[in-house]
């Protein structure tokens, strides 16, 4: 079987690309003031802008490693939740970090496409799913470091640049919004569908 080239996984890490390479930043960055004023594809276009080269390298191997095991192991609804993560952790960041003024980076998303991909990948059995499941309880402590202490369990983030846990909770969040909608869907649908039962025909022989 071919593998699935990873389509939606190449856009977002060459779009970051882009924008990191080109003196573009200033007009995409998640800007509160700007937003307010009507730039409202900043909630979108500020996941690409990076400050640095370590804060581009970080976000853009995170998420490129998670983006390509997902999409080659053709998990479904990947490109749905980039999109939604997308809004949802610029949404919950402009109402909950009214303090935040700048903002950028896809590690946000890179902590959304992970949880995904271990929710998918823990019902497998196997090895993959051990992994999956450690990958879960990692992300979960994680999350959980950062929001109270506000430093980072695993990767420290540049002098330069602060940690929004907000951002990465919301990511995680929608990715279990995401995996867990359609099998709900799924499972209201089959027992809704009523079952036709089956007639049994007896042949009886004339008299």
């Amino acid at each position: 079987m071919s593998r699935k080239i990873p389509i939606v996984t190449l856009i977002v890490v060459s779009l970051s690309a882009v924008v990191y390479l080109l003196p573009v930043g200033p007009l995409l960055v998640y800007d509160r003031s700007a937003i307010l004023n009507g730039e409202w594809w900043r909630l979108v276009t500020g996941h690409w802008v990076h400050f640095s080269s370590q804060h581009f390298l970080y976000d853009t191997a995170a998420f490129g490693i998670a983006g390509w095991i997902i999409e080659s192991r053709r998990h479904r609804n990947f490109g749905w939740l980039c999109a939604l993560a997308a809004f949802v952790i610029s949404g919950v960041m402009l109402l909950c970090n009214p303090q935040l003024q700048v903002c950028g980076g896809l590690s946000g998303l890179a902590i959304a496409a992970v949880v995904f991909l271990a929710l998918n990948g823990v019902g497998e059995g196997g090895a993959w799913s051990w992994i999956c499941a450690a990958a879960l309880v990692l992300c979960s402590a994680k999350l959980a470091v950062e929001l109270v202490t506000g430093q980072s369990l695993v990767l420290h983030p540049p002098a330069n640049i602060a940690l929004v846990p907000s951002n990465h909770i919301a990511g995680a969040l929608t990715a279990v919004a995401a995996s867990v909608w359609p099998k709900l869907l799924g499972r209201h649908s089959s027992l809704a569908t009523p079952k036709t039962a089956s007639a049994t025909i007896y042949s009886h022989p004339d008299p």
